[in-house]
């Protein structure tokens, strides 16, 4: 692939791609919208049953912590469709890549494939779930002014970055690679891969764990701070895999 870059050509790309996924953008703000609803909705039901179970509750000590266990929840943060909607942005934004016809208008981009590559990387890592975020904000904010409990606390740098982006991220990672790796079946390949890698793992584990090389990397999956560093190093793997696959050659 030649590393071609010209930031003028860039920029004209990423708003080519915008006009090219707005219904996409669109479906994706719907689906989220959805979701965050679904989510202040659950809450608020269960807000009710548990203010219920406090009030007539006969020991004050399983009131107390029944009353603990639920404070701080809110809806703001994103209901359990939220993560989902994030992983498969790339499958998304970019299923249709290596398609015969399907492929052409986005082959036909003025742009090197270098500079293809780093605008669906800025899409799928930055731009969209950005925009999510911030559509969250909102719709949470509206949520709050129609009378729907929010902690607002939780909206800083560490917990956007910890608890959302980065999580969201190296998941995302694995449909990233697909997209780019798999030419067709895309979405059904890369399950099969992951099934495939988590099943493999628990049969070695299963059947050489007496191993002192398996026990150690057991104990070490054991410690958190392996678990996050394996991971964002996984999400660089993967992402490299991607660029090396990219057609070197304009299409």
């Amino acid at each position: 692939m030649k590393l071609i870059f010209n930031i003028n050509r860039f920029a004209k790309v990423l708003q080519m791609e915008f006009r090219l996924h707005q219904k996409t953008y669109l479906i994706f703000l719907g689906l989220t919208l959805l979701d965050l609803l679904i989510t202040m909705t659950t809450y608020s039901a269960t807000i009710d049953a548990v203010e219920i179970a406090v009030s007539t509750s006969a020991d004050p000590n399983i009131a107390k912590v029944t009353s603990n266990l639920f404070d701080g929840v809110m809806p703001f943060r994103p209901g359990g469709a939220f993560g989902l909607l994030l992983a498969i942005i790339p499958f998304a934004l970019y299923g249709f890549l290596y398609h015969p016809t399907k492929s052409l208008t986005y082959a036909m981009l003025p742009a090197s494939q270098f500079e293809k590559f780093v605008s669906a990387f800025v899409q799928c890592v930055i731009i969209v779930p950005f925009n999510l975020f911030v559509f969250s904000l909102l719709i949470s904010g509206i949520g709050d002014l129609a009378g729907v409990p929010i902690n607002w606390s939780i909206v800083n740098f560490d917990y956007i970055l910890t608890k959302y982006w980065l999580p969201a991220i190296c998941i995302q990672s694995i449909a990233f690679w697909g997209v780019f790796w798999f030419k067709k079946q895309k979405l059904a390949k890369t399950v099969l891969t992951l099934t495939t890698f988590v099943i493999g793992f628990l049969l070695i584990n299963r059947f050489f764990g007496d191993y002192s090389f398996v026990k150690f990397i057991t104990r070490m999956a054991e410690n958190e701070g392996f678990v996050t560093n394996g991971m964002y190093a996984a999400m660089v793997v993967l992402w490299a895999a991607a660029f090396i696959k990219f057609p070197r050659t304009q299409i």
